[in-house]
């Protein structure tokens, strides 16, 4: 009975000690073959670094224009002053702060929401109430010293600081009043409250969104105006093919007699409109695509006249099953309805359209110098949340020559960019 015990326990173990063995075998040889391709890769890839836009250069040799890299300093507003990092700040300039008041400030105030149990979504709710511990003095002298010494290294005026951190507030604050106190506010409404804060002062497409929402706002009915002319232009070209009921010169005589009634349609229409319901640009916009409408089918016309049998049936083509213009027009305006005005309408109504920038608050210099990205690497512990971004920008040697590179290059064709 002894021996089987250790004949079983022996053949375990030699069955372990196998298996270990394996393992060992089958790691090495994985992490044999990872380095082994990692270090191809890094011998062979291929890598495209800035700037990617080539020098313009004339034949006789003259550089007119050069591409560089230039630095964007932004702003992440997160970061920037934050009080969770305040201690650090009092620490590297103790001349500036009142030790006194900062450990009170992080011992009663800032230490208690981080170790408070909140419900869910907690982070979100803690979010809401780090951003309302900004407006303690304390804090708020921590943001006076973190601007004079960003405006002191960038060059920029208190004045052009404030008021991009006072649009900042201004947004994160209206959404802030909407959502009450963060402690007892349902769940939905926190994180829809979040979801809008907290990409505003970080994220530059969200300043972007607000700027392009008028853009919007008027584009939707004009292209409602563009769907709908589509669908008739395929209603057109239809009553056309079943009248001529595939007859080739009964078709031409239809083109020939559709040719002239579209281009004196089109011809009828006039800019000076009753707006109705819409703005004045929207229903001259809108005019405008009934008047590109009529002369599509005119030009088609035009070309089954000109010998061109199947250019109907082509255009129809293009219009329903082969191109799917009508389809992708269709979910442009859906994706526009519903994922852009019907989704930020409220916050357009609200907030938005009294707001007044031309271009984002996050954006603190464009083209920035060297030095003052140097700078700001070198104060990045006293500065957080100042982001440097590089990107690819055009220089012009020869200004005698700038009004013919931007003529040749630049510009594109305004006849296609009126059709666009």
């Amino acid at each position: 009975m002894f021996d089987a015990k250790t004949n079983y326990i022996t053949a375990g173990m030699a069955l372990v000690f196998l298996l270990l063995i394996g393992r060992f075998a089958f790691m090495q040889v994985v992490n044999h073959e990872y380095y082994n391709d990692l270090a191809q890769e890094m011998r062979t890839s291929i890598t495209l670094l800035e700037p990617q836009r080539a020098d313009i250069i004339l034949k006789d040799g003259t550089v007119v224009a050069h591409t560089e890299s230039v630095w964007d300093i932004y702003l992440d507003y997160n970061e920037f002053a934050n009080p969770r990092t305040m201690l650090q700040r009092a620490h590297a300039s103790p001349g500036r702060y009142d030790n006194a008041e900062v450990e009170e400030f992080l011992t009663e105030r800032l230490l208690p929401i981080q170790e408070a149990k909140l419900d869910g979504p907690s982070s979100r709710r803690r979010w809401f109430l780090y951003w309302r511990l900004r407006q303690d003095p304390v804090a708020r002298h921590d943001l006076d010293v973190c601007a004079q010494r960003l405006c002191l290294i960038t060059g920029m005026t208190r004045g052009e600081l404030d008021l991009k951190l006072g649009q900042l507030e201004t947004e994160v604050n209206a959404l802030d009043a909407g959502l009450g106190d963060p402690l007892t506010a349902e769940a939905r409404e926190v994180s829809v409250a979040w979801l809008r804060a907290q990409p505003s002062l970080d994220d530059t497409e969200y300043w972007e969104r607000i700027r392009r929402f008028p853009k919007s706002l008027h584009f939707a009915p004009v292209l409602k105006a563009r769907l709908d002319w589509m669908q008739t232009e395929a209603t057109y070209l239809e009553a056309l093919l079943e009248s001529a009921d595939e007859d080739p010169k009964a078709l031409r005589d239809l083109c020939y007699q559709a040719m002239q009634t579209c281009r004196d349609n089109a011809d009828a229409l006039h800019l000076d409109v009753d707006p109705g319901d819409f703005t004045l640009s929207q229903a001259q916009d809108i005019l405008i695509e009934e008047h590109a409408a009529w002369l599509r089918l005119a030009e088609t016309c035009e070309e089954v006249v000109r010998g061109n049998q199947n250019a109907v049936q082509a255009r129809l083509d293009a219009l329903g099953d082969g191109g799917k213009l009508i389809q992708q027009t269709t979910d442009r305006l859906d994706k526009l309805q519903k994922h852009t005005i019907e989704r930020y309408l409220n916050d357009w109504q609200e907030r938005w359209q009294k707001y007044e920038f031309d271009e984002s608050p996050l954006l603190l210099v464009r083209d920035a110098p060297r030095n003052v990205v140097e700078l700001l690497k070198v104060n990045a512990d006293l500065l957080p949340g100042v982001v440097c971004k590089r990107r690819a920008s055009r220089r012009y040697t020869h200004s005698r020559e700038l009004a013919h590179v931007i003529g040749g290059v630049g510009l594109p064709d305004p006849a296609r960019l009126e059709q666009v």
